[in-house]
């Protein structure tokens, strides 16, 4: 049998077999179906979806503020601490009006369920009011984090009962 050299085994490593291939599903479900987040404001569930920058500038709606923050993370300068300097407290009221826009924005691309329209009439829509601004910075913040990192944060319902270690014991005499 012949060994395997190590430039052939880097070529299967990058050349995956075709059984691996993630399908069209797989590669929609995140932003189709959404990840279950648990809103800690607020104290509801709620079905999120990452936010692509390219997506928001595509819009073509977003406000200025928001664009030159979208247009770091296109170009990849865009960090954490840009996020959250974004959300901080300013001065003017004026930016305080922006930044509840670009919330507004965003939450709106994000949520899968329940969705914010103008006019809620069916039982899976709200208004942008009816979210906390706590939340709604929270949401902000959560979203263009890569789709895995977002799963971390997924609601997990608590369990009935704790569970129990597997552990061998020695067993009871029969009576």
């Amino acid at each position: 049998m012949a060994r395997r050299t190590q430039a052939q085994a880097m070529r299967e490593a990058l050349m995956p077999s075709e059984a691996s291939l993630a399908s069209g599903a797989e590669w929609r479900k995140a932003r189709e179906e959404g990840i279950p987040v648990w809103l800690p404001f607020g104290k509801k569930l709620v079905r999120l979806r990452t936010v692509r920058p390219d997506h928001l500038l595509m819009l073509g709606t977003i406000p200025d503020v928001l664009a030159s923050l979208v247009v770091d993370m296109v170009y990849g300068t865009a960090t954490s601490d840009h996020i959250d300097k974004f959300i901080e407290k300013k001065d003017a009221a004026s930016d305080a009006l922006a930044m509840l826009e670009s919330l507004r924005v965003v939450c709106e691309a994000a949520l899968v369920s329940p969705r914010i329209v103008a006019e809620p009439l069916a039982d899976d829509e709200i208004r942008i009011d009816d979210l906390e601004i706590a939340d709604r910075g929270y949401i902000f913040r959560l979203v263009f984090m890569p789709a895995d990192a977002l799963s971390r944060f997924r609601y997990e319902p608590q369990a009935d009962v704790a569970a129990v270690e597997n552990v061998q014991r020695d067993e009871q005499p029969a009576i």
